[in-house]
This record gives C-alpha cells, structure tokens and sequence, in this order.
C-alpha cells in the first residue's frame, strides 16, 4: 500500500476513495503475492498529472523486481516508463521493439522548432534553412512560429550550433531541437496503417 500511495487510506472502504485513489489501490491489489509479472490496463486514466507521476514512479519500483506489460493511450507514459514497446493500430500489432529502434526505424530524425520575432523574419529564416539544411521539411508554420523536420544524418549539435550562430541576425526569439519521440513515431505508424501500407 505504500508503495502505491494508498496507506492513509487503509481504512477507507474502496467505493469511498476518488477515482485515481482507486485505481493505485488496484496496482497496490495487482501486487498482493509478489507476482512475476504484473499486467496493468490504462493505470493513470483519468489521474491528475502529479497523482500520474507518482504511479509511475511506483511502477518503476514494480519493474525492478518484476515484469511489468502496460497499455496505454498516453505516449509520455511511454516515454518516461517503456523499455520494450508495442504499437496497435485497430487492434493490430504494427511494430514491436525497443523505443530507440523505433525511433530510429519510423522516425523522421530531429525536429527544429523556431520562433521568431515578428513577421518579417520569415524570409530570413527560409534563407536560413535553405542554406544550412536543404532536406529539411516544414512541417508547421504558424504565426511566428517554424516547425522543421532534418533528416537524421544531421547530428543534434550541428543543428544548435548554426542557431546560435544565427539567431540575432535572422531574428529568432526561441528555438528547440529534438529526437522524433515516441508520438511522432506512433502518428507515423498509424497515418501508414490508415493509408493499407
């Protein structure tokens, strides 16, 4: 029980608890007997995000003592909990492996997020790209804001370095670079699943 979170509620009878109480007290349930292997059904549904991480946090715990399968609809649980990963899309097994295979395998490589300051930057930073980056695509233009995927050749580092380099004169107010993560790689698997590939 206090591994889950649910000790102070000992003497709470299970209709009385709130949802998200409930649902560690089903974990706290799962573990009775010290299984070896412990399946959990969407464990964080409808939990609060701090009541969320502290799930995951006992789930951790859980997987150094035991194997842990896990379904869930929230990709950050993904990232923050799997070792091994499998995707469904309609009921069927699409992929299978560990997230850094998959990852590389269905990802796009790195995504370059640009904000800049006003309107009339945005030739600068087509220019910019252009220069720098040809193969890369935009995925997102919104306002002031750039979205770009780079192939995976390119490494993260080369990526920070022609931004800092460049961003006073181009006039970028903020960027970010990043890994595909494990969203993009599921919306890429289902987007080709929908489309019979």
């Amino acid at each position: 029980m206090r591994l889950c979170g649910v000790e102070e509620y000992r003497e709470t009878r299970a209709h009385q608890l709130s949802g998200g109480n409930r649902r560690k007290l089903s974990l706290a349930l799962a573990l009775i007997g010290g299984p070896k292997v412990v399946l959990l059904d969407e464990p964080t549904a409808g939990m609060d995000p701090i009541a969320r991480r502290g799930v995951w946090k006992s789930i951790q715990k859980i997987a150094e003592k035991c194997s842990v399968l896990l379904t869930t609809h929230h990709l950050d649980e993904v990232e923050a909990l799997a070792d091994c990963v499998a995707i469904m899309v309609d009921g069927d097994l699409r992929c299978i492996g560990n997230k850094t295979h998959l990852k590389n395998k269905f990802g796009t490589g790195v995504e370059m997020s640009l904000r800049i300051r006003d309107k009339s930057c945005r030739q600068k930073v087509e220019r910019l790209v252009e220069t720098f980056f040809p193969d890369a695509v935009l995925n997102e233009y919104n306002n002031q804001r750039f979205v770009y995927s780079l192939p995976k050749r390119i490494p993260l580092y080369a990526v920070f370095e022609v931004l800092q380099r460049n961003e006073v004169q181009v006039g970028i107010t903020d960027y970010g670079v990043s890994q595909t993560s494990i969203e993009q790689v599921f919306m890429r698997i289902s987007e080709a699943a929908r489309a019979g590939l």
